[in-house]
């Protein structure tokens, strides 16, 4: 409660975006190496109206999707760009 009423409403007079960075580690560590990940809802549902929030990830599959939006609520916008970078690509070299 102390969270909400008054840390909350700080953060809100003072910022209007709150960045999840990283977003897919709420699924892929929350359920086992760090469940405290997991208890973000309990945040996101007491958000004030104008502080908005924005979760990031690049490698979020169709499962972690379907679990962030599970966590995060129901009222999100989802975007979401294709996986396949075929700017990235992983090499092996040889070393004598």
């Amino acid at each position: 409660e102390h969270f909400r009423t008054e840390v909350l409403s700080i953060i809100a007079a003072n910022v209007s975006l709150l960045v999840i960075d990283e977003a897919h580690c709420i699924s892929d560590w929350g359920h086992d190496f760090r469940p405290q990940y997991r208890l973000i809802d309990r945040m996101v549902v007491n958000l004030p109206e104008n502080l908005r929030l924005l979760a990031t990830t690049a490698t979020a599959n169709n499962r972690v999707m379907s679990d962030l939006e599970t966590v995060l609520g129901p009222n999100i916008t989802t975007l979401r760009g294709d996986l396949n970078r075929p700017s990235l690509y992983l090499q092996t070299i040889r070393l004598p």
